[in-house]
């Protein structure tokens, strides 16, 4: 007896598409894609880092720094600021089909997210960073200024301290913040160290990245 492989072959097609269909396998596709999303976050982080730390852990002064040292924070400092964003809408598009309403929104997004997102993240802090993005991508990329200052301890011995700093009234030129970033940023300095604000918001995220993922598979309140 010869076997029908045409049979065969479109029966294993049927069943993959059965497979493909079941709402576990959206679910792994999303997860897979925020985790992308997070290695992007993080890639992005650790190399905006490595070249900050090119000039604030060195003995150049900001005097002697080249343009190009400049041309290419601005270019990390664009990509991490577009992954936090993207990072953000990658859990949003799992708590949407893991929690879905009739409305496309998500009941534990309003209800459960929310809530642990404003207890994990400073007050402010996560809205500023979400805005700057949009600030980014609407209105001006932000260039830090760099500055270099000396100073002497008892011992007579000169101390230096490079810093990378962010114009708090020249980003208030933009209409877009909302309250909570408005406030943040009304709350800082003339000149206001960047870098810090970002590692306090990358350990936040970290933190709160563990806790989403354990919510998917333990939650009783999912639509399947």
């Amino acid at each position: 007896m010869r076997t029908d492989y045409e049979a065969f072959f479109a029966e294993l097609e049927r069943r993959n598409a059965y497979m493909l269909a079941l709402p576990g396998e959206r679910l792994r596709e999303d997860m897979e894609a925020m985790k992308r999303c997070l290695y992007t976050f993080g890639r992005n982080e650790v190399e905006l880092f490595s070249h900050v730390d090119k000039f604030v852990h060195s003995e150049t002064q900001a005097p002697d720094v080249d343009g190009d040292y400049v041309d290419e924070l601005v270019r990390l400092l664009h990509n991490f600021l577009t992954s936090v964003t993207t990072y953000i809408d990658s859990q949003r598009v799992v708590m949407r089909h893991r929690w879905p309403t009739k409305d496309g929104s998500s009941e534990f997004e309003a209800s459960v997210y929310a809530p642990k997102r404003r207890d994990i993240f400073e007050t402010g802090e996560a809205e500023f960073m979400t805005k700057l993005r949009n600030y980014c991508t609407h209105y001006s990329i932000p260039v830090p200024g760099l500055s270099t200052s000396i100073s002497w301890d008892e011992n007579k011995r000169a101390r230096q301290a490079n810093k990378l700093q962010l114009d708090r009234d020249a980003l208030l030129r933009w209409t877009g913040w909302d309250g909570p970033a408005t406030n943040f940023l009304e709350g800082q300095p003339e000149q206001f160290d960047f870098p810090p604000i970002i590692a306090s918001y990358v350990k936040a995220t970290q933190a709160f990245f563990g806790w989403f993922w354990w919510q998917v598979p333990d939650s009783r309140t999912a639509s399947f």
